[in-house]
């Protein structure tokens, strides 16, 4: 009975998303014991002969059953009511907020997210996204305070991509609050993780696909017990970057195949060729040689097609090894990750879930994208999560949490991937750039530290002649902020210096020590740089 009614209240409900006045007999009685038709008006308004309200809290009743048909129906029919009441925000649209929080209503819709069934908790997480997303702060916080966020995460993290996109909608609105932003970045609390996560769907860094090789030093080795592996000698012959790149990358295809990350090759007797699979120092067996090598034409490697990035700049005598550490090699993907990875909706989900949404998306039940669409939707949400807190970050424990949490480091390496970012999306990263540059040039200005190393000054730096290069009015406003900021903090750096250095040369005033770091205004960073 519960499943019929549900079913009643889904279809009529959709269909007024439709056609704002559907016809008074499909509000018969007889249909559903929740519709209660007022009038027999065809042409008047839906709330004239639809109790719209009191049929939304009678869902609410509904979600304390356990039969997994009504609750599965109840999750559809909210998710139906929630839809009319954010596209038609009247005047009494404020009853329908009121509503949902009375009587520990949130603790039902998290029954709900938690379901097993994965279509039950995408439709409950976006009924949570389509409150939170309402104009003003009252909902935000009021469903943050009822203990949503460690569920919405957990099932946000199980890579459904219609459960996934909607926690992140969630995330989204609710960081646009700023009493919500300081318990998002405590570390129990596992909201930044998820959003970190969702920065890296569907995203590729163009420094984290980079297979690199380093000169490791100069090793000794001995006749009767070699340190590399004798069955990987080989010559080369003449040492150029042809014969160099098409030997490191058979060494590449071994360390991928035999699933490591790294491993080394050495050079001895000028062209003398071997190598090792995996992290093993035995290279290091007999020794350091203390003379030095034998120096040869610079050999480098940059190659786009297999990623190698290097230089070999020195060779070993005899009984000498020029050892290169070889780091960044992607592990080749076995039969059983595929098959894990195409199974995933069954693992995240147990198998009657699983079958479950596999049944309604070829039934064209489901109305959400595909899932590369939900991905990237879920990208972007976390992203613009990132730039929320950027943008309330106006005090120093706010702008040290979000600094040391890696909030500006995910925005900055945003700006580094390969293929770039839409730029839409470009545009969020760059307003999230400039808002916590702004917070650092205020708090120097005051005289108070800021978190910002040398190393996030040559970064930002960099990704703003990226953005400047755009053609986005946005993008490029962004980047000039973040530009004045910086320099602004240089100028407040430098002035502070003076001022110091004048009252080192005051006459009766005892000489002063040179100003440290801690107490520069910047950290690890110099007016110099």
């Amino acid at each position: 009975g519960g499943a019929i009614a549900m079913r009643r209240v889904s279809k009529l409900s959709s269909d007024h998303l439709m056609d704002p006045a559907p016809p008074v007999a499909s509000l018969r009685r007889g249909d559903s014991h929740i519709s209660v038709p007022s009038r027999q008006n065809s042409g008047s308004d839906f709330a004239d002969y639809w109790d719209d309200l009191k049929t939304f809290t009678s869902l609410f009743e509904l979600c304390k059953a356990n039969d997994a048909c009504q609750l599965a129906w109840t999750a559809r029919a909210l998710r139906t009511c929630y839809a009319i009441m954010c596209n038609n925000q009247t005047d009494d649209y404020q009853r329908w907020v009121s509503a949902s929080l009375a009587e520990r209503r949130p603790t039902l819709l998290l029954k709900l997210v938690n379901h097993p069934s994965p279509l039950v908790s995408a439709d409950a997480m976006q009924c949570l996204a389509l409150i939170t997303a309402l104009h003003g702060n009252s909902s935000k916080r009021a469903i943050y305070l009822n203990g949503v966020m460690y569920s919405v995460v957990t099932q946000g993290m199980r890579s459904l991509p219609c459960v996934t996109a909607q926690a992140a909608h969630v995330v989204c609105n609710l960081s646009l609050d700023p009493a919500n932003i300081e318990n998002m970045l405590e570390a129990s609390n596992p909201t930044l993780k998820f959003i970190t996560y969702l920065t890296k769907l569907n995203s590729t860094s163009r420094a984290s696909v980079r297979i690199t090789f380093e000169f490791a030093g100069l090793w000794a080795d001995e006749t009767f017990d070699r340190t590399m592996p004798s069955a990987t000698r080989c010559r080369l012959g003449n040492l150029t970057q042809q014969t160099v790149l098409a030997k490191l990358k058979e060494v590449v295809s071994a360390i991928r195949t035999q699933g490591q990350s790294e491993g080394y090759f050495a050079l001895q007797d000028f062209d003398e060729f071997f190598y090792s699979v995996g992290p093993s120092s035995r290279h290091e067996k007999h020794g350091e040689v203390t003379k030095p090598g034998r120096d040869i034409p610079l050999v480098l490697i940059d190659d786009d097609d297999s990623k190698l990035q290097g230089q070999v700049a020195l060779t070993g005598y005899s009984w000498q090894n020029a050892v290169y550490h070889i780091q960044g090699v992607p592990k080749e993907k076995s039969q059983d990750a595929t098959e894990e990875a195409e199974d995933m909706p069954a693992k995240a989900w147990g198998v009657r879930g699983a079958a479950a949404f596999t049944t309604a998306v070829h039934l064209d039940v489901v109305p959400w994208q595909a899932d590369a669409v939900l991905m990237r939707d879920a990208r972007n949400a976390g992203l613009q999560a990132l730039a929320n807190m950027a943008q309330h970050c106006n005090t120093e424990k706010l702008h040290r949490d979000l600094v040391k949490n890696g909030v500006l480091d995910i925005l900055l390496q945003m700006t580094q991937l390969d293929p770039p970012l839409e730029p839409d999306v470009l545009a969020i990263v760059a307003q999230g750039i400039a808002e916590l540059a702004k917070c650092a040039s205020k708090l120097v200005q005051r005289g108070t530290a800021c978190e910002l190393s040398e190393g996030h000054f040559l970064q930002m730096r960099d990704a703003v002649q990226m953005m400047l290069a755009s053609s986005l009015f946005s993008i490029q406003s962004a980047a000039a902020t973040t530009l004045v900021c910086l320099n602004n903090i240089v100028t407040a750096e430098e002035e502070a210096s003076s001022r110091r250095a004048d009252l080192d040369a005051a006459p009766g005033t005892p000489p002063l020590g040179p100003p440290s770091r801690e107490t520069s205004g910047l950290h690890g960073y110099s007016s110099g740089g």
